[in-house]
């Protein structure tokens, strides 16, 4: 959980504001929340979760090319759990905020954040394992 909240505190100082928002922004996602429909803001999360999956499986695909057999096993398994993990906690995250139109929106927002905090957590796994071989 640590890992999770350096990775967002360090995401909210180097996030840019976006038009109009001089320098305040509170999150990246910020501005996907001040959009007029729910239809906007889901797609606008949605593009900066693919963003972040992207660079997430960019990273994984550098990991797993550097590793040794026994040590690409460990982290495609520790990935699949992380996977799992994400669908649980970012659903119970949504439910306990709306179970109506607002849910696929937090479901969103939780797994931009966790998505990236995986992707912090893989580059310091990787970086581990190739200072051990």
């Amino acid at each position: 959980m640590m890992l999770a909240q350096l990775f967002l505190a360090a995401m909210l100082q180097a996030a840019p504001a976006p038009p109009g928002h001089g320098g305040d922004i509170e999150s990246p996602t910020a501005a996907c929340w001040s959009l007029s429909s729910n239809y906007d803001t889901h797609n606008c999360l949605a593009a900066i979760l693919g963003h972040e999956d992207d660079r997430l499986n960019h990273d994984y695909r550098r990991a797993i090319a550097a590793l040794r057999p026994a040590q690409r096993e460990r982290l495609r398994a520790s990935e699949r759990r992380w996977l799992v993990q994400l669908h649980r906690s970012c659903n119970a995250e949504a439910e306990s905020m709306s179970t109506g139109s607002l849910y696929p929106l937090y479901f969103d927002q939780c797994a931009i954040f966790d998505t990236g905090a995986q992707r912090v957590a893989a580059e310091i796994r990787s970086t581990r394992e190739m200072t051990v071989r």
